[in-house]
């Protein structure tokens, strides 16, 4: 370690000669530069998330990414103990609370039965003292079972009972407004005799009480009580102008937040995002993909359908990833259908990769499968743990996108039918399934040809096809600072696609072919470079890891190639002599093809041949 002089505090200067010693001390132990010579050109996707005017982009159609910074409210309960109403948080009036009395729609015993006394009054339980904003809209919500009583009424503010409350009716399931009453309201039938009654209004003070109060047989709220009773579970106060999946509270209220997909218009560039961590990915570049399914969000009309009675969709239930109340909840009861599948009879023939965003709710599995295949492909996904096992074929993903929801993916091939097969299951156990009683959340299915996902396309009655990303730089725009005699090119991108098709991270090419051209395929990076008379020849191979970031670059002369990947040296090739280069292909040939289907964060150019320890050391970890 080098010994640097120092003085502390209001001491005497360092002299010149202490200068200089310490300057001498410096260099001796810091690292040499990387290298030489400044690149002539610098394209860093990942932190500038812009392109250089040089490049010339082109997407004829919208395309999906995530930004990094776009957050949407997701769940949402303000109410504090939501399925403890016995909770001396809850305000008990003339009534009593009898707790864990009954199998809730769940199917835990965690209802409660709300009891009203003898005493000729309002019956009711409620919570005080709630600070709302007027300017907002909130929606209220709980969930409730006739026993002998079957009507509630709910007060949507402070004010009077009978200025701005709402009547349920269990009985009829309908609902009526008191005086001012709510914006809206609804009673949905949830199974086993439960029912969500739920209404949305803008407040008129921003003193707000959660009321629930039971109602007589002629639908009075004030009455002489003779011991009758509901079940009450999960209570629920969200700002937002429409009911959502419930989410159960205890001691502090809970508010999640989901990271948004977005949707980039045709002709703009996409700067990807890793959407639990934030990550910058780069320049994403993808080739054309046709969503075969018609109904991706709601995943219910077309073709889908539950093999079987035993399965059903409720739409519009929870916030999806892309930030809207457009997911679905898909339920099973456990009997002899298995599966929700949507439906292909003819027509198929090939590749094909299959992906939906799931969720855990009453389950926390989920099986894909593709139905009426002789070979079986089968996935088991663990939507807690984000795990997948029980593989039957190969390439099944798993993929964090925020706050519960996952990307699940599963490959396969058929020359017969084919299409997603949804099933939620009770275990992570072999075998093609059938549906466990319970349900998930679903949305955002997707099947495309290929070996391997691409980014979603949404699609609402008929297929959609999301143009290929193309990225070059030509004319003066590449020849600024393109040196045909010698020169580095240096890239860092991420794929976790594997195919035989030879995919390019960039490519020096001239008219509809290329002359020096790093590519991937099967896994692995592959320099290749092509010499005056049209020889093609590969200059070395490496094996990446998918899914991680890899580092590559080369060197040229005219006579020498020096390629490296991740700060090993893969190969050197000699007496190959290049023909003239006219364009630079970002993620794709410059004709374009061969397209990445992955990010690039940066991609550099030397306009020199770059020594040997310098290309290893802009490489290495």
């Amino acid at each position: 370690m080098a010994t640097i002089v120092t003085r502390a505090g209001k001491g005497s200067p360092l002299t010149n000669t202490e200068v200089d010693s310490n300057f001498t001390n410096l260099n001796a132990e810091v690292t040499p530069l990387r290298h030489s010579i400044r690149p002539s050109l610098l394209l860093d996707f990942a932190n500038s998330k812009q392109l250089d005017p040089r490049i010339t982009f082109s997407r004829a159609s919208t395309g999906t990414y995530y930004d990094g910074k776009t957050f949407a409210k997701a769940e949402e309960n303000l109410v504090q103990y939501s399925q403890e109403f016995d909770n001396a948080a809850w305000t008990k009036s003339s009534a009593i609370v009898t707790a864990n009395a009954t199998t809730a729609p769940d199917g835990t015993t965690t209802a409660d039965e709300l009891i009203e006394d003898a005493s000729s009054a309002l019956h009711r339980i409620f919570k005080l003292n709630f600070t709302v904003d007027t300017s907002k809209t909130y929606t209220q919500s709980v969930f409730v079972k006739a026993n002998t009583r079957d009507g509630i009424l709910m007060r949507t503010g402070s004010g009077g009972i009978d200025a701005d409350s709402v009547k349920f009716d269990l009985g009829t399931q309908t609902t009526t407004n008191v005086g001012v009453g709510a914006d809206s309201s609804s009673i949905t039938d949830v199974g086993n005799g439960w029912y969500r009654c739920s209404m949305t209004f803008s407040p008129s003070t921003n003193s707000f009480v959660v009321y629930i109060g039971l109602l007589d047989s002629n639908g009075d709220a004030t009455y002489t009580g003779d011991g009758s009773s509901l079940y009450l579970w999960g209570a629920q106060l969200e700002q937002r102008d429409s009911v959502t999946a419930y989410t159960p509270t205890t001691t502090q209220p809970i508010t999640n937040y989901i990271p948004v997909l977005q949707t980039a218009a045709a002709g703009t560039a996409r700067f990807d995002h890793d959407p639990v961590t934030g990550e910058s990915k780069g320049l994403l570049i993808e080739e054309q993909r046709t969503n075969l399914i018609t109904y991706s969000d709601a995943l219910s009309g077309g073709s889908w359908s539950s093999n079987g009675s035993s399965c059903s969709i409720t739409t519009n239930y929870t916030i999806s990833p892309d930030g809207s109340l457009n997911a679905s909840k898909l339920s099973c009861s456990g009997g002899t259908g298995q599966v929700w599948q949507f439906n292909f009879n003819s027509g198929l023939n090939g590749s094909y990769v299959n992906s939906v965003y799931l969720k855990a709710d009453t389950l926390s599995y989920a099986q894909l499968n593709v139905p009426n295949l002789t070979t079986d492909f089968v996935a088991n996904f663990d939507l807690v743990n984000g795990t997948v096992t029980h593989v039957l074929g190969s390439g099944a993903t798993i993929t964090p996108v925020g706050n519960g929801w996952y990307r699940c993916t599963l490959p396969y091939s058929t020359s017969a039918t084919g299409g997603p097969a949804i099933t939620p299951i009770d275990s992570m156990s072999s075998g093609r399934r059938v549906g466990a009683e319970g349900s998930i959340f679903v949305w955002g299915a997707q099947m495309e040809v290929g070996a391997f996902p691409t980014s979603y396309i949404p699609t609402s009655g008929s297929q959609v096809t999301r143009s290929a990303d193309a990225a070059s730089m030509t004319g003066t725009n590449f020849s600024d600072w393109y040196r045909q005699d010698e020169g580095t090119v240096y890239g860092e991108y991420n794929t976790k696609n594997e195919d035989s098709i030879y995919r390019r991270v960039c490519e020096l090419g001239k008219s509809n072919n290329f002359v020096f051209s790093m590519q991937i395929q099967d896994g692995y990076y592959r320099l290749y470079g092509k010499d005056i008379s049209g020889s093609n020849t590969q200059i070395g191979a490496y094996n990446f890891t998918e899914g991680n970031d890899v580092k590559i670059i080369a060197n040229y002369n005219k006579y020498n190639v020096e390629n490296v990947a991740d700060g090993s040296q893969i190969t050197t090739s000699s007496s190959i002599q290049y023909g003239t280069a006219t364009a630079f292909g970002i993620g794709a040939s410059t004709i374009p093809s061969g397209f990445l289907c992955g990010t690039i964060k940066k991609l550099a150019y030397y306009p020199t041949a770059l020594t040997s320890a310098e290309l290893q050391a802009l490489t290495e970890a």
